[in-house]
């Protein structure tokens, strides 16, 4: 009996559990769709973890694949010991730059990438086409005084092309325009006739990778190698320093290293005291120098350390000291990560062609004094009015401003009414 009613017990019980749980059930779903709905989230949850692992692996592999496969081997370096410096007092953003006007030339000359003056005060360029002109900045005219590539012409963009495009240019004692071509080496040529030739000296017959030069009082010429790749991107991204600064000797014509292992050497420029030649190391966001005669001659020592971008194409200024272009801002695209993460550079080569499209632009020109001290700057943050610079130079109380790769010359006035930083003098 004890047992029954236990049992009847333990029955009634489990009837009790079963309506209240059937009651919760009924209270919560009033439907039999609704029953079903778990089933459907369950599947939803599935596909969409089944979608996220499709998209992890397209992601995941072709980043395996480009450190894999990546054709350079690139090392962790960085611009400076010190803290990089923010865009604060001297530095701090403006929009100097933003004053300029352009001059166009009805957008047929692209690239003007540096400036020379002859002894009568003529103004010259080298373009993106190969072609050396000279140009009148007062009626944006030019005349074409030579041409480097043999045609059809067309602008000078892959390594191995076919072409030449002049960079840096300077006038030798006897008037002739020395040319930094990286596609075809240094060379001579008269402008007025057009002649041109090809100087001799090892290196300077192949191709140099040649950038920017600079012409001493006696007719020795001191030039910047780049790289030692015909496609300088790649060691761009690598980081291993291969550049140098050559001397050429035009009496014994020969072509010599003087400073080698640079990381990517640019502008030069001799001293304003015809004592050494400045020269950009862009790849270290710092401006070298090196002494040419007195005590210290053939010594390389640091004039400007751990500058605010990397520096280009080097000027004199008659405010004293140098006007320095600076295409890239470290503080705005983020320069030292990348310098610092190999493993990074290793992925991104492979997207090197779009890259800059994806960067924040912002362009500076900053002048240095004889000391190698910032005292001036002018921006232009998002690159409005110019972009891609690569030199201010001063040409009848206006500065010029260079391009590799944009179809104007920036001109701005030195009136001193235009907006820019400048460090009191104390």
């Amino acid at each position: 009996m004890l047992k029954l009613l236990t049992l009847i017990t333990s029955h009634r019980e489990k009837m009790r559990r079963t309506s209240s749980c059937q009651t919760v059930v009924e209270q919560k779903y009033s439907t039999m769709e609704d029953l079903k709905m778990p089933k459907l989230h369950v599947s939803q949850s599935r596909k969409r973890r089944s979608w996220e692992s499709v998209l992890t692996m397209a992601v995941v592999i072709p980043l395996i694949v480009a450190l894999v496969s990546s054709p350079i081997d690139p090392v962790a370096y960085k611009y400076s010991n010190k803290t990089m410096p923010e865009l604060v007092g001297v530095l701090a953003v403006n929009d100097g730059l933003q004053k300029a006007t352009r001059l166009e030339f009805e957008g047929d000359m692209v690239g003007p990438e540096a400036f020379a003056v002859d002894k009568n005060g003529d103004l010259y360029s080298g373009l993106k086409d190969g072609r050396i002109v000279k140009i009148n900045v007062t009626d944006e005219s030019y005349t074409v005084i030579s041409r480097l590539s043999e045609p059809p012409y067309f602008h000078c963009d892959s390594p191995g092309e076919k072409c030449s495009r002049p960079l840096g240019l300077d006038f030798d004692p006897n008037g002739n325009l020395i040319v930094a071509d990286p596609f075809t080496g240094l060379l001579k040529i008269n402008v007025i006739t057009g002649e041109k030739s090809v100087l001799s000296g090892g290196e300077a017959s192949s191709f140099a990778a040649f950038n920017n030069l600079a012409v001493l009082p006696n007719g020795s010429i001191f030039v910047t190698k780049f790289c030692q790749r015909n496609d300088f991107a790649l060691e761009v991204f690598e980081g291993i320093p291969s550049g140098k600064l050559l001397h050429y000797n035009p009496v014994t014509d020969t072509l010599h290293t003087v400073v080698p292992d640079l990381f990517l050497p640019n502008g030069v420029s001799v001293s304003n005291d015809g004592e050494s030649v400045l020269v950009s190391e862009t790849g270290r966001a710092r401006i070298l120098r090196y002494y040419v005669k007195g005590a210290k001659a053939g010594q390389t020592e640091i004039f400007a350390d751990n500058l605010p971008g990397l520096p280009d194409n080097i000027q004199p200024s008659s405010k004293g000291g140098y006007w320095v272009a600076f295409p890239f801002i470290r503080h705005v695209q983020s320069l030292d990560f990348f310098a610092e993460n190999a493993w990074l550079r290793r992925i991104l080569v492979h997207f090197r062609a779009i890259l800059p499209l994806l960067v924040p632009q912002h362009v500076m020109v900053a002048r240095l004094d004889e000391n190698g001290t910032i005292v001036e700057t002018l921006h232009d943050q998002g690159a409005h009015t110019l972009h891609s610079i690569s030199e201010a130079f001063e040409y009848h109380n206006e500065l010029l401003i260079g391009s590799f790769d944009a179809p104007f010359i920036g001109k701005l006035t030195l009136n001193h009414q235009h907006s820019s930083n400048i460090r009191p003098v104390h």
